[in-house]
């Protein structure tokens, strides 16, 4: 979510939606909790190959709505799109509204869609063309806080916390109460899960979209701001309805994938992402990370990888902005690596500008210039499964070079036949990389030109600044590849 000034952005460590650092949620779990665990879920079987998109309605055609960014989902569909993220459709409240058009994340009702994006009758259209085209909807949603229209202000006051001794809502995370914390979300009403009726009222509102809108789950906003007993319920009651994916907007919590998750933010991996690009980290880096988070979380559990998000995008910059010629090799990583990939509204046209949050900023598609280099890295996960999510895949192992360099990342995922090997150049000089052999010898094809390549011990490749080669067992069409 969104909701603070870009210069406070500048001066903690929040990163709006999704942050794992300062402030701390206000309630958590206990020590006596009585929950362990919900698993295993009824998770789908589509989840093991999914990819994701994150869809900005306001921002993605001149018209901001959801019929007319309706032609684009075939467009989605053939770029390798499993899973359609869509941001808040809700209204959006007016009282303490930022900017002209106000915050999505600050909803006025959970069960109507926003009228500047269209109808009720709208968004079924919508989702019923994403699940003709193959693919999945997951809608945004915000269990911390409400805006201040929202119904239940004036119906249920008690579904909100107050400030220390009186009978006023303060806003989430309020540097003026104790126990609130750093941030101008004042266009925002913090909920209080202590009350349990609360739950119950939103689990309602959730059960509304998957039973009468048939969405396949949520992206839950800020995860870790709300007590995890909440998640615990929340799982069984929605596979009450159907089967459900759900991705936490949180990086820090393993136990989200025993309430509730399947997924959840790769932010350490994206702020290791933006240091490599920098030059601040380096191949090591890749491997010590892999390690912490080996021993953090179980083998099911994954995390979502992206090289730009709205948060990002709006606030911190676009991909060129922090990763500069770097973006494309990162975007490398982050679909190749162990997690799902996510691409951001515009990436692939590409959007070289940060866009307005509180205000009509269209992305002005025009070229999609970088449309199939995403398609041709989105699709390994459709035709390779050493690329399938968490348990179903394969962990990515060190790739060893006969000249080692740390300013070049080399590693390969690889399940029975079927594998990958990506080498990628960290460094602003080009650079000749000599591979090992072992388990990376064998025939392939280049993921990005299509030619046939065999790889074996001494193999040397020679990599531009900022280069890359992915190389994969498998390809849509083998018979066609040219021999390279």
């Amino acid at each position: 979510m969104i909701n603070r000034l870009a210069g406070l952005l500048l001066v903690t460590s929040l990163v709006i939606a999704g942050c794992n650092t300062d402030p701390k949620p206000t309630a958590g779990v206990t020590a006596d909790m009585a929950y362990t665990t919900n698993r295993p879920f009824n998770t789908p079987a589509w989840a093991e190959t999914a990819t994701l998109y994150e869809l900005n309605v306001r921002q993605y055609t001149p018209e901001g709505t959801l019929n007319a960014a309706k032609p684009h989902l075939e467009r989605l569909a053939g770029m390798g799109v499993d899973v359609v993220w869509i941001m808040p459709i809700y209204p959006i409240s007016e009282v303490k509204r930022k900017g002209t058009m106000g915050s999505y994340y600050a909803s006025s009702t959970f069960t109507d869609v926003n009228p500047e994006f269209g109808t009720l009758e709208d968004f079924r259209g919508f989702v019923d063309e994403i699940h003709r085209l193959g693919m999945h909807v997951i809608l945004d949603w915000t269990a911390n806080h409400t805006g201040w229209d929202h119904p239940w202000i004036t119906e249920h006051p008690e579904y909100y916390v107050k400030r220390a001794g009186t009978d006023t809502i303060r806003h989430a995370f309020d540097p003026g109460d104790a126990g609130g914390g750093d941030t101008d979300w004042y266009d925002i009403a913090q909920l209080d899960h202590a009350n349990p009726s609360l739950d119950s009222a939103m689990i309602e509102d959730m059960k509304f979209w998957l039973r009468d809108y048939d969405v396949d789950g949520f992206r839950c906003d800020v995860a870790g701001f709300v007590p995890i007993e909440f998640w615990f319920k929340v799982r069984p009651a929605l596979e009450s309805i159907k089967p459900v994916f759900m991705l936490a907007e949180w990086g820090d919590e393993p136990r989200h994938f025993q309430a509730a998750f399947d997924i959840n933010y790769g932010w350490d991996f994206h702020k290791l992402l933006n240091a490599l690009a920098e030059g601040k980290e380096n191949a090591e880096s890749v491997w010590r990370h892999q390690a912490k988070d080996t021993s953090l979380y179980a083998d099911y559990a994954y995390h979502l990888n992206f090289t730009s998000n709205h948060d990002e995008n709006s606030w911190n910059g676009t991909e060129f902005e922090r990763m500069g010629e770097f973006a494309d090799a990162m975007f490398v990583v982050a679909a190749t690596f162990e997690g799902a990939p996510l691409v951001y509204s515009g990436q692939e046209e590409p959007l070289r500008k940060r866009l307005a949050f509180f205000e009509k900023d269209d992305i002005g598609f025009k070229t999609y210039a970088k449309e199939d280099f995403f398609r041709k890295l989105l699709s390994l996960k459709h035709y390779n499964s050493a690329l399938r999510n968490g348990a179903a895949g394969a962990r990515a192992a060190r790739v060893t070079l006969l000249e080692p360099d740390d300013a070049v990342l080399a590693y390969t995922r690889r399940k029975g036949e079927e594998g990958i090997v990506v080498v990628v150049n960290l460094s602003k000089d080009g650079k000749p990389v000599s591979l090992s052999g072992g388990y990376v010898e064998g025939d392939y094809f280049d993921v990005i030109s299509g030619a046939k390549h065999t790889l074996n011990a001494g193999t040397k490749l020679r990599l531009p600044a900022a280069g890359f080669r992915v190389f994969s067992t498998l390809a849509p069409d083998v018979a066609n590849a040219p021999t390279e």
